[in-house]
């Protein structure tokens, strides 16, 4: 059971990447380029599920 829900991360995963175009069709011109936008594509993913968890706990701490 572990491995299926280790393999469903996965394939979330590259469907997420494959959300960012220049990596899904390979339009970097060069390796390194393609390389450095591999290496980006997961951190702003990241972030961006931080940005938005931390934004909801926000909203939702009463004034006071």
């Amino acid at each position: 059971m572990r491995s299926i829900c280790r393999r469903n991360l996965v394939e979330r995963c590259f469907n997420r990447l494959t959300g960012f175009r220049g990596i899904a069709i390979r339009y970097n011109k060069t390796a390194t380029s393609h390389e450095a936008a591999v290496s980006l594509a997961p951190f702003l993913l990241w972030a961006r599920f931080v940005y938005r968890r931390t934004s909801v706990r926000a909203r939702n701490v009463p004034f006071g």
